[in-house]
């Protein structure tokens, strides 16, 4: 394969050529800064029943550029037939090369008794930006909940304010340590100072967890540990809340 370079005038330069380089140039996020709830700010969330409706906002996905601007479009969700079991779905900006646009897009979990997101598509031709995850209810329910702000921030001048958060889910049984990881939707341009656990269980369940990273974090994610503080013979499904700051 011969040698190729660009943008340059008249000179050819495809479209996945430009796409190979851009991501690593062009920081990846919603413009704006950090909001203190999901309803709030660029492309911010808002539902009625089984349809998400983001908010004006513009971003950079991928080497692309997306503008959303009023009127909006509904992105509609697909009810979830599961008689007992809830589905976490994700909504992300989605670049793709092969339709050559961009467009939010549902990413359909799988129904579980502690549900998680589905993992985010980052490839030759399609590159997500995780924008929200959320609950879909059981029995075809139309009141999604439990929203997740995926939201990683810009500033205007296109450098990221470099805070990222995210879920995770893990059942703890007695004194036993459950260990994980966490891969960040969009890797650090270094290592984060600060990484911040929060584990939260069902109300009325009187149970005291203890998280911790286990090891230090890196660029690309971290290693966790969650165990029942008290080390009753307990089992119970907990959600991790984490944050990650430069």
């Amino acid at each position: 394969m011969a040698d190729t370079s660009g943008p340059f005038d008249g000179v050819p330069w495809a479209e996945a050529e430009w796409y190979r380089h851009m991501p690593s140039a062009m920081p990846s996020g919603v413009i704006g800064g950090p909001q203190t709830a999901a309803t709030l700010g660029p492309l911010a969330w808002a539902t009625s029943g089984l349809t998400v409706n983001l908010a004006v906002g513009n971003a950079n996905v991928g080497g692309a550029g997306y503008s959303r601007g009023a009127p909006t479009t509904s992105v509609p969700v697909a009810a979830n037939t599961n008689s007992t079991l809830s589905r976490r779905d994700r909504i992300v900006l989605r670049r793709s090369t092969a339709t050559n646009n961009v467009v939010p897009t549902i990413i359909q979990g799988t129904p579980a008794s502690t549900p998680v997101a589905p993992d985010i598509t980052r490839n030759s031709t399609s590159f997500d930006l995780p924008l929200f995850s959320f609950l879909v209810p059981t029995n075809s329910g139309t009141a999604l909940s439990s929203v997740i702000d995926e939201r990683v921030w810009l500033s205007e001048s296109a450098l990221p304010i470099n805070m990222q958060n995210g879920m995770v889910s893990a059942t703890i049984s007695g004194a036993t340590f459950r260990a994980g990881s966490v891969v960040f939707p969009t890797p650090f341009t270094q290592v984060p100072t600060t990484v911040l656990l929060t584990v939260v269980v069902a109300a009325g369940t009187g149970i005291d967890l203890i998280a911790v990273l286990d090891g230090n974090p890196t660029a690309t994610g971290f290693d966790w540990r969650v165990r029942e503080r008290g080390g009753a013979v307990t089992t119970v499904g907990a959600s991790l809340m984490w944050q990650a700051i430069l």
